[in-house]
């Protein structure tokens, strides 16, 4: 079977995997054949050994194809449970792994469902494919339905013959048991030959428990926890959540189970479910309108299968709010460890809200955020509920109803300064032009780290965009990139930061002290190269920190240099490039009454067209411009004049453009051409009328209409056709045409049509449609007629059966007495 992750990822061969673990003279604390820092790396307990047990064993007569290397030869996967929903597995090669030019994919069915998942006939059911391809790491989750979810969050090593991917991930519980399905398969990717393949196989492992999971450590030791306040919370804490680290905050208990009246679902939920019973509730402000609160449980409070939503109703006003729980403003969340705010203006309409941060410590989840609470005499007096419940299945635990807070008002004092309030960057230069870092990167006297070689804890490869480059997208705020020095030298540590909508912010660091942070912020969609001003005597080995803040937003981090000397530093360039008009077309007719007015800014720019006394503005800041301008008087010339506000502040950049309203030439084209059209059916079944869909490309000036483009059988017979005109030449003639037809092919085979077109082909108008039907395009929508019926589909209103007129009469003549359903597609 073909693998459905068959194309090659980017060569990002990890070599560095089993390198930095030889570097740490490969201890192993607990004795279970994990060095401790690849343990760190994965997420496993180095002061515990893993008990891994056999899930699948290669049968002794089993081989690898001739010619195959014996360190791509699958011979054994066992699977070791670590805490919580973590799990391990081993995959066990007859050799030493050989990462370059391999490809390892891991298929797991994990609610154990072959009914829910991959709807792929051999791969039915997987709901998790990890995917270890040439270097390059992946996991890529499927719904129930078969649709892309969320990846579970997944760690890879390799030692010897041995490769690790330790995983987050549910998997079915059944009678006091984990149960699931996998399939592990081996390739070689160029040439591609498959060497190892187990099938579907069952695992059956320990039911999964609330333990808590081990913490990430990419490159092993105990991380510092510095609590300067001395608060119980690490500075580190206080800046994932944006308290201060150099003052403690007063936390005052404003509901407590002890003290509070004795309800017997909550004395059940102690006893069967301590985890997500609610014992206390505690708030602290931290300064400005920022508020922390503080839920604490019976015991740890687990992160999976959890959801937790503290309900505020900030204006202490049960009249505004959401609707349908009276006075509720904001509804603060935690379901599975990831915060998620939702809000609601005072009609109970959804409204953006505040960013919100979470923590959990042991049985203490904390919850932070910016909200305007209502005061009064000095004190902060609101009302708060609180909802514990699992997810899967969604069940409530605990509640805690209507709770009147009376705690200490805010401070008076400026918030903690983390990461995200920086502006613009420090010790850090930014350049840019893909060929000035083209040429950077190939200058040997730099050294160029591939992002796939880094070890991330809240980032992770992006294999599965178009994304050009090889890069890393943030998955969790906090997000951190760690990178070793590969050779010893003076340098300039460098980043290539993808600017997108939003600041990015990245610090690097190096021992604990930090060398420089870069900020993006001109929201142009285009990677900059930011370098630190500081020359660093580094060794080989050295660990570069790359870390970004807690607050939300996207980031998309590409390769890390490390420089000789700064590159040449280009300033921001503001242009306004290629202002022009084209023509709207109905089908294959073009308008005279209106344009399309296109251009580009090298900046994001909300900018005002200005036609006559027409003024048109943007809604929101593009790179890429489009406006249609319609009402024109055919044969008339226009002036357009078109202004951007440059990002400063500072005036406007500003261009003219003369036009005249009339359609254009097109030119006639060829006469008549043919070209092969293969259809191929790959799968093992023979189709009937299958549905194909084709896009097909002409050159510049052999195609005025798709309406002549025809479609010919093997044996030269026509073939009923939709043809539609998807993209223009500038000189009229198609472009790019989208074919619509019904083929029958036998099981895994192929047929070859023919494709004519030209001033010669027959006009299709009508293909497609059966026998007496007739198919119009109109400037509103589609018309359909038979005879007796016409029917109207607008564009802008779709709906089934759209206005229908019947012709009564016979006169061939659909008059407004002969509509019997107006529908939304009147005047269509």
């Amino acid at each position: 079977m073909k693998s459905l992750f068959s194309r090659r990822a980017p060569v990002l061969v990890l070599c560095a995997l089993a390198a930095w673990v030889a570097s740490a003279a490969a201890a192993d604390s607990d004795g279970d054949g994990l060095p401790d820092a690849l343990e760190h790396r994965l997420g496993t307990d180095p002061q515990r050994a893993e008990a891994a047990r056999e899930v699948w064993s290669a049968p002794a007569a089993a081989t690898a194809p001739a010619g195959a290397a014996v360190g791509r030869d699958l011979r054994r996967v066992t699977l070791a449970h670590v805490a919580a929903d973590r799990w391990l597995w081993i995959l066990e090669f007859a050799d030493d792994y050989e990462t370059a030019n391999s490809n390892l994919l891991l298929y797991i069915d994990a609610n154990n469902n072959p009914q829910r998942g991959q709807r792929h006939p051999e791969l039915q059911g997987t709901d998790f494919v990890l995917w270890f391809s040439d270097g390059g790491r992946w996991c890529h989750a499927y719904t129930a339905t078969g649709e892309g979810s969320r990846p579970a969050p997944t760690r890879f090593g390799v030692d010897g013959r041995r490769v690790y991917l330790c995983t987050d991930m549910t998997l079915a519980q059944v009678d006091g048991a984990s149960q699931a399905r996998a399939w592990a398969r081996s390739e070689q990717l160029e040439p591609r030959q498959e060497v190892a393949s187990t099938g579907w196989f069952a695992v059956t492992a320990p039911a999964q428990d609330q333990s808590r999971k081990p913490e990430v450590n990419p490159f092993g030791g105990t991380a510092q926890a510095n609590d300067e306040d001395g608060d119980g919370l690490s500075d580190s804490q206080e800046a994932q959540i944006g308290t201060d680290p150099t003052r403690p905050e007063a936390f005052e208990v404003v509901f407590d189970s002890a003290t509070a009246p004795a309800v017997p679902a909550r004395t059940r939920a102690r006893a069967e479910h301590p985890q997500r019973t609610v014992r206390r509730v505690s708030v602290a402000s931290v300064g400005g309108e920022r508020w922390v609160w503080c839920v604490e449980f019976e015991a740890d409070y687990p992160t999976q299968n959890s959801n937790l939503i503290l309900y505020v109703d900030a204006d202490n006003d049960q009249t505004t709010g959401r609707t349908n729980l009276p006075g509720i403003d904001y509804m603060l969340g935690c379901a599975d460890g990831r915060p998620g705010m939702t809000a609601f203006a005072p009609d109970g309409q959804f409204r953006n809200g505040p960013g919100l941060r979470s923590l959990i410590v042991g049985p203490r989840l904390y919850l932070s955020s910016d909200l305007a609470l209502n005061h009064a005499d000095g004190r902060a007096q609101y009302r708060i509920s609180v909802l514990s419940e699992t997810r899967n299945p969604a069940a409530a635990i605990d509640r805690v109803g209507d709770v009147m807070v009376n705690s200490a008002g805010a401070v008076d004092r400026p918030l903690p300064r983390g990461l995200e309030s920086l502006e613009a960057s420090q010790g850090m230069a930014m350049t840019r032009g893909l060929d000035l870092i083209r040429r950077v990167k190939a200058d040997p006297a730099n050294a160029v780290v591939k992002i796939g070689n880094c070890d991330f804890e809240g980032f992770m490869d992006d294999l599965g965009s178009e994304y050009k480059m090889p890069s890393a997208i943030r998955t969790t705020p906090g997000g951190r990139i760690f990178v070793k020095v590969p050779r010893p030298g003076a340098f300039h540590p460098a980043v290539l930061l993808y600017d997108q909508p939003g600041t990015e912010v990245i610090e690097l660091r190096r021992q604990g002290q930090r060398l420089g942070v870069a900020v993006a912020a001109e929201n142009d969609n285009r990677t900059k190269l930011f370098v630190s001003e500081a020359r660093l005597d580094l060794q080989a080995g050295d660990v570069i920190e790359l870390r970004t803040p807690y607050s939300g937003g996207s980031y998309r981090v590409e390769d890390i240099l490390f420089l000789a000397r700064i590159p040449e530093i280009r300033p921001r360039h503001l242009a306004m490039q290629h202002l022009e008009t084209t023509p709207l077309w109905v089908g294959d007719s073009p308008r005279t009454d209106a344009v399309r007015l296109t251009w580009i800014t090298t900046w994001p720019a909300a900018c005002t067209v200005t036609l006559g006394d027409r003024t048109i503005t943007e809604d929101t800041p593009v790179a890429n411009h489009r406006v249609v301008l319609d009402g024109l008087e055919a044969g008339r010339a226009y002036t357009i004049t078109v202004s951007a506000p440059r990002p400063d502040g500072s005036g406007a950049l500003t261009e003219r453009l003369r036009f005249r309203a009339r359609a254009p030439r097109v030119p006639e084209g060829s006469r008549l051409t043919r070209v092969p059209l293969h259809v191929i059916n790959p799968s093992g079944e023979a189709v009937r009328g299958w549905p194909v869909t084709a896009g097909v490309a002409f050159p510049a000036g052999v195609l005025a209409a798709s309406s002549r483009v025809s479609l010919l059988d093997p044996d030269g017979h026509p073939v009923p056709l939709q043809a539609a005109t998807q993209a223009r030449w500038p000189d009229g003639s198609v472009k790019w045409s989208l074919l619509n037809f019904r083929a029958t092919l036998p099981a895994a085979s192929s047929l070859p049509f023919a494709l004519e077109f030209g001033s010669a082909a027959p006009a299709v108008a009508a293909s497609g449609a059966p026998d007496g039907v007739r198919v119009e395009t109109t400037p509103a929508g589609v018309r359909m007629v038979n005879g007796l019926l016409q029917v109207d589909l607008r564009r802008d209103a779709v709906a089934l059966p759209g206005r229908v007129a019947c012709d009564r009469n016979g006169d061939g003549v659909f008059s407004d007495d002969e509509v019997v359903l107006a529908g939304d597609a009147a005047g269509a």
